[in-house]
């Protein structure tokens, strides 16, 4: 990497995608990754390569032109209101899929050349052998196509759909001599209906209720994507950051990408994660009923409360210890509730985002250092919930996230934080919602903020299948075609 184009990732300040020397770098740059689609809903295509290497390099250069750059995203973001039938693309490849093509990975990363499948101790994740079907075999790459008029898209779990819409749309008619769809993942943006609380599909809301874009909620009844790490201008401007400043370089989500003979390219990709993970609704709710009640002795039950502790939010997004602020409030640190009596040390969002803690509580550590530990989030869910059907059908979310180094990023904030039941202090159990492996009691602050009851609250996320993936700059790309 050239000093100049190291310099320009990592920028002290947030940056505007429409001034050079930015604009050059976010037309090569695909979207989604610096800053979120947006879409209602998403198509996840899943592959397994198998034309000639050759041909498939070719169809991928091919492809490139209805890929969506990260500045042509934002000149989408000003059209949608009047053209809600833009389609958003991505491709990603995983190292299978570089070791398939006979093409330079972006960096010689442990983490990304093993692949998630080999991961699992480090992560603590459940055997292969206990994944969906689909996930225990070989991928290579994944394409997402995402709109908010489902009717755009092949949004059918049949991968010939899917095959079909890539050869109308691509001009890719041969696409399955090239390649073999695994599987199909289909995601959709949940909102809670102002009329009814319910959550529902966002999309399928009258024109009347979506056009302010209500905000988005997972299958547990909880906000969603409030505490993002911010790079552009316009997503920092005006926000309130006293206690907490949510801006980040670029170089904690882009590395630099060769060209497909190794030599340098100027454009720039990212890391993914890809993670599907089945969400237990009923014992969520068991769970918190039977916390509520140890936290409530005799007195009432607070199950708005208890929810808050699970997750370290109200389900409007307000955080437990400062109800008082707005749902979307995000300005907030943990110094006044060192020990967790407002919000529990092991609550979800003190677990993924310490927010200059483990510079409390560890002297080699420093706020600095904690903050590139940070992930760029962009999932959605998948499933919906169907009121009076037994069994429901699955439902969880497509977890996704962009970092530039995975060990350092994904896998330590999962590892060393999530399923740590020490982290931060001794004994306070993994986190509630994302921990995995061995699980001990957690301590739950009573309303009284005196004591505290102990209870194991845990194993309502479950993974069924994922990989690790990077998508490539869009010069790189296009460079596959010649």
């Amino acid at each position: 990497m050239t000093a100049r184009s190291s310099s320009l990732i990592n920028n002290t300040a947030p940056v505007d995608p429409t001034q050079e020397p930015f604009q050059t770098l976010f037309k090569n740059v695909q979207g989604n990754i610096v800053k979120g689609h947006g879409r209602d809903y998403a198509v996840h295509l899943l592959m397994k390569f198998k034309g000639q290497p050759a041909d498939v390099r070719t169809w991928l250069g091919t492809i490139a032109q209805y890929l969506t750059s990260a500045f042509q995203q934002e000149e989408h973001a000003q059209q949608r209101g009047e053209n809600p039938h833009v389609i958003f693309a991505n491709v990603f490849l995983s190292a299978d899929g570089y070791r398939y093509l006979n093409l330079v990975p972006p960096q010689e990363l442990l983490a990304f050349h093993q692949g998630m499948k080999r991961r699992g101790g480090i992560l603590n994740d459940p055997s292969v052998d206990t994944w969906e079907l689909p996930y225990r075999e070989r991928i290579d790459g994944m394409i997402l196509l995402a709109c908010d008029d489902r009717a755009c898209l092949p949004f059918s779990d049949d991968p010939s759909d899917a095959a079909c819409w890539l050869g109308s749309n691509w001009g890719s008619p041969y696409f399955s001599d090239l390649a073999e769809l695994v599987t199909v993942e289909l995601g959709r943006v949940l909102t809670k209906d102002p009329n009814s609380g319910d959550i529902v599909e966002r999309g399928s809301l009258p024109t009347s209720l979506t056009a302010s874009k209500l905000p988005s909620f997972e299958h547990f009844g909880y906000r969603d994507g409030i505490s993002q790490p911010l790079f552009l201008k316009g997503q920092i401007a005006g926000l309130s950051v006293t206690q907490w400043d949510p801006f980040a370089p670029l170089s904690l989500v882009l590395v630099q990408d060769p060209l497909p003979d190794g030599s340098p390219s100027g454009g720039y990709g990212s890391f993914l994660v890809f993670r599907k993970l089945q969400q237990d609704c009923d014992r969520f709710q068991t769970q918190v009923e039977e916390l509520a009640a140890r936290l409530a002795g005799s007195g009432h039950r607070d199950l708005a409360r208890t929810q808050a502790l699970i997750m370290g939010r109200f389900q409007d997004g307000r955080p437990v210890s400062d109800p008082s602020v707005s749902p979307a409030f995000n300005d907030f640190d943990f110094t006044a509730d060192r020990y967790g009596m407002q919000c529990p040390l092991q609550a979800h969002i003190r677990k993924a985002n310490p927010r200059g803690e483990t510079a409390v509580w560890n002297t080699r550590q420093t706020v600095e250092k904690e903050r590139r530990h940070r992930i760029v989030r962009r999932g959605i869910p998948y499933g919906l919930r169907r009121k009076g059907e037994a069994p429901q059908p699955p439902l969880g979310l497509l977890f996704m996230c962009y970092q530039a180094n995975i060990a350092v990023q994904f896998e330590h904030l999962q590892g060393n934080w999530a399923n740590n039941r020490h982290f931060p202090l001794w004994e306070h159990g993994i986190d509630p919602i994302s921990g995995q492996g061995y699980s001990t009691v957690q301590r739950w602050p009573t309303p009284s903020g005196c004591g505290t009851v102990s209870l194991r609250f845990s194993d309502t996320v479950r993974l069924r299948g994922g990989e690790y993936f990077f998508a490539p700059s869009l010069n790189v790309l296009r460079a596959l075609k010649k």
